[in-house]
């Protein structure tokens, strides 16, 4: 089975404090049986 992947760039329309308030929420979210390793 495939593992989902999240991306995103840097269009996404959002200014400097909003991205990182997305980010922040994100990676709150994820538990570490969520993901194996970022290269």
């Amino acid at each position: 089975m495939r593992k989902p992947l999240i991306a995103g760039n840097w269009k996404m329309n959002l200014n400097h404090l909003e991205a990182i308030a997305v980010t922040q929420k994100l990676s709150y979210s994820l538990d570490d049986k969520d993901y194996d390793a970022v290269d």
